[in-house]
């Protein structure tokens, strides 16, 4: 019997996890669901999982090695690709949820949109605009940073996966290595010697088919660079995903032991996890959508400071603390999405002078 006919195990389901009804859906709901954002945050310094109280191990590159070695290296390729799918349900379901929300925000974005027109000048009413702003598409955070946080979840694994299938693929493999290199290498040059001449034949096809499968055992690629579907422009998503870094900046605080943002109390907020999320789904449209979010992260980051330094010469400047944190927030925030996405290391610093950075004590290692 052919693989691509051979039937997949059906399992009853439980009451602890009633969607999955395979081994492979669940061990990854196992996964997902003990990664809890309340009382874990991910480190990108240390790649993986950790208690924040108790700085103990949740999930680590030791932890797949040992899934690896469970359930072999096709069961990583098959977890991965169980990921990948999931990703794209998640992102319908954002696109989904955001045609929804703009029958009744439409409007509010607009008008948000054109209250801080221009982005490079501070808008007229400052930062109680952006706050005025906010407290209008409160409803709409929970659900944003959920998705968010599902989502990036989901990528970041992916990219851990990926990663022991690279590193066993060089270690393990060095004969399968050599032959996606060659492979590879043989597309590039028949590319480039037809062109836009070039004739998919059959023979051409499979080569392209095997180099792909090659590539997805060899755990190349960057899962966050993924580009899951075409999609239609989504008008105002640049503001709302202004806005709900904005609602959550005040709500989270820098834990320098896993170099991250984290959420107080209880709030569910892991930010590597977030920003990887937020990164994702601006990765699905034109880089414009990036550059103007980050415009208008930057725009609030100036006048922010601005207000900061005109109370702080009427009042004491200890008074400007809450502010100037929640103002460091933002920027942490944009490095997260920036590092997690791979961007352009100074695209920070075309919205952000660096000598504002400077003053608010925040500074690249």
């Amino acid at each position: 019997m052919p693989l691509s006919s051979a039937p997949i195990p059906r399992h009853p389901r439980t009451e602890e996890d009633p969607k999955s009804s395979t081994f492979m859906g669940r061990t990854l709901s196992a996964i997902t669901s003990m990664l809890d954002p309340k009382i874990m945050s991910y480190s990108r310094a240390l790649d993986g999982w950790f208690f924040r109280q108790s700085f103990e191990t949740a999930l680590d590159v030791k932890v797949v090695a040992l899934i690896r070695k469970s359930i072999g290296v096709q069961g990583i390729i098959a977890m991965e690709y169980l990921m990948s799918h999931k990703v794209s349900m998640e992102l319908d379901s954002f696109y989904q949820f955001y045609d929804n929300a703009l029958v009744n925000y439409g409007v509010m974005l607009e008008k948000f949109r054109d209250g801080v027109f221009p982005e490079w000048q501070v808008p007229k009413y400052g930062v109680l605009f952006y706050s005025s702003a906010v407290s209008k598409v409160t409803k709409l955070m929970v659900p944003l940073a959920t998705f968010f946080s599902r989502t990036g979840k989901l990528q970041l694994l992916r990219r851990m996966m990926r990663t022991e299938l690279r590193l066993g693929g060089r270690i393990d493999a060095e004969e399968l290595l050599q032959a996606s290199l060659v492979t590879n290498a043989e597309i590039l040059s028949l590319v480039q010697e037809e062109g836009k001449n070039l004739v998919l034949d059959d023979y051409t096809r499979d080569l392209i088919n095997t180099s792909c499968h090659l590539h997805q055992a060899l755990g190349e690629g960057d899962p966050i660079s993924t580009q899951f579907s075409k999609t239609n422009a989504l008008e105002g998503l640049p503001s709302l995903l202004t806005l709900f870094v904005l609602h959550y900046a005040p709500k989270v605080s820098y834990d320098m032991n896993f170099q991250a943002l984290n959420g107080r109390d209880d709030e569910s907020f892991d930010g590597w996890v977030v920003a990887t999320g937020l990164g994702t789904v601006l990765r699905q449209f034109n880089p414009a959508y990036t550059k103007a979010t980050f415009s208008l992260l930057g725009q609030y980051v100036k006048c922010a400071l601005e207000a900061c330094l005109i109370k702080a010469e009427t009042e004491d400047y200890s008074s400007t603390l809450l502010e100037r944190k929640k103002t460091m927030n933002v920027i942490t925030f944009m490095k997260h999405v920036r590092d997690a996405t791979d961007l352009n290391h100074n695209i920070l610093y075309d919205y952000i002078p660096l000598h504002m950075v400077e003053m608010l004590g925040i500074l690249d290692d």
